[in-house]
C-alpha cells in the first residue's frame, strides 16, 4: 500500500512499527541512532523515498508524536528542477494543558481531517511550499487538540 500513496500519516508507535518491520526493505540500521526524533526522523525520510507507482517518485510522510513536534520528510522538486530532494523537518505543537486532557480517541483520524481541510484550502496542491505543509500541520494539530479536550469524540 505505501508504494500507492502520496501522503502518508502515523503516530510514532506506528512509525516505530512499520520501520522495524520493513528495515531491511528500507535500508534502516538496527540501533544506529538513540535519540527518537533522529530515528523517527530516518525512518520518515526513507519512506519519502520509498519506490511510487506514480510518475513522481516521492510522498509526503507525517509522524505525529503527541505533544512533541511534528516531523515531516517529503520530495520536492527546488526552484524548477526535475530533480527530486529530500526535505525533512519538524513543526511545533501547541500543547494542551493536562488538566484539559479528557480522551485521545480520534485525535489522529482528526489530525488528519484538520490537516487536509488546510491543504485543499490551497489553490495549487501539485507543488506545496514548506510554509503550506506547516499551516496544515497546525491545523491537523488545532483541531486534535480540540478532540482531546472532549469525551467521545
Amino acid at each position: 500500500m505505501i508504494s500507492h500513496s502520496d501522503i502518508l500519516f502515523c503516530n510514532k508507535e506506528e512509525a516505530f512499527a512499520v520501520g522495524q518491520h520493513m528495515s531491511n526493505e528500507l535500508g534502516i540500521p538496527d540501533h544506529v541512532e538513540r535519540d527518537e526524533q533522529a530515528i523517527l526522523s530516518r525512518i520518515a525520510s526513507k519512506l519519502a523515498n520509498y519506490a511510487k507507482t506514480k510518475r513522481f517518485p516521492g510522498r509526503t510522510v507525517i509522524i505525529t508524536r503527541s505533544e512533541q513536534p511534528v516531523i515531516v520528510s517529503r520530495i520536492v522538486l527546488k526552484d524548477g528542477s526535475d530533480i527530486p530532494s529530500l526535505e525533512t523537518f519538524t513543526v511545533a505543537v501547541e500543547s494542551v494543558s493536562k488538566s484539559k486532557i479528557c480522551d485521545s480517541n480520534g485525535c489522529g483520524d482528526t489530525f488528519v481531517g484538520g490537516y487536509l481541510a488546510k491543504l485543499v484550502s490551497f489553490p495549487e496542491t501539485s507543488c506545496l511550499r514548506k510554509n503550506q505543509i506547516e499551516a496544515a500541520v497546525k491545523a491537523g494539530n488545532l483541531m486534535a487538540g480540540e478532540v482531546l479536550q472532549r469525551y467521545g469524540c
